[in-house]
C-alpha cells in the first residue's frame, strides 16, 4: 500500500533585517542639517543686532537668550516636521538616503518626532555618548532613538514597502 503523502511544513522565512543607518552616514547627515540650519539662525541673529558667530555672548542679555531659544526651537521644529512628514527625514537625512521610522518601519508622528528631538538633549548631555550608543546597539539606535522607539534606516530600492509608504521591518 502506498504511503500517504506527507505535507512538508517549512518555517516561514524570516524577513531580512532592515538596512540600519550607520554611524558615519548619520554623522554626515547631521553636519548637513547643521549647515541648513546655520543660515536661518544667522539671519535671525543679524536681525536682532547680534554677530553671526560669537563665543562670548552675555547670557544675561535677553536678546542673546531669546536668539538661542529661538534657534533651538527652529532646529527642533525643522527636524520634527520633516521626520514626521512623508519624507521621513530632515534634508540631511534625505540627501544621505536615510529615513526615521518606528520599530515596525512605519512613519512616526509629529509628537514622537518632537520627543525624539528633546531626547537628543539627553544624548548630548552625556558628552555625546548617547550618539555613540549606536556603535554597540544591534539596531544602530542612538540613545534618543531607543528612548522614543525609533529606527533610522537606509532607503534602499530593494527594501520592500507596504502600501502606506513605510518600510517593512521584521521585529
Amino acid at each position: 500500500m502506498p504511503s500517504a503523502p506527507t505535507a512538508a511544513f517549512a518555517s516561514p522565512a524570516s524577513a531580512p533585517a532592515p538596512p540600519y543607518a550607520g554611524f558615519w552616514r548619520r554623522l554626515v547627515a547631521m553636519v548637513l542639517d547643521g549647515l541648513v540650519l546655520f543660515f536661518p539662525q544667522a539671519i535671525l541673529r543679524v536681525a536682532l543686532g547680534l554677530p553671526v558667530l560669537s563665543y562670548d555672548d552675555e547670557w544675561g542679555d535677553k536678546t542673546v537668550l531669546t536668539t538661542e531659544i529661538l534657534g533651538l526651537a527652529m532646529g527642533f521644529l525643522y527636524c520634527a516636521v520633516l521626520e514626521s512628514s512623508g519624507a521621513q527625514g530632515s534634508l540631511g537625512q534625505q540627501a544621505l538616503g536615510l529615513a526615521v521610522t518606528d520599530m515596525h518601519g512605519r512613519r512616526i508622528g509629529f509628537g514622537r518626532a518632537l520627543a525624539r528631538q528633546f531626547a537628543k538633549i539627553v544624548s548630548s548631555l552625556l558628552c555625546g555618548m548617547g550618539y555613540a550608543f549606536q556603535l554597540w546597539n544591534g539596531k544602530r539606535q542612538t540613545l534618543h532613538d531607543a528612548m522614543t522607539g525609533c529606527l533610522v534606516v537606509r532607503r534602499d530600492e530593494s527594501v520592500a514597502r507596504d502600501s502606506g509608504g513605510s518600510f517593512v521591518v521584521a521585529s
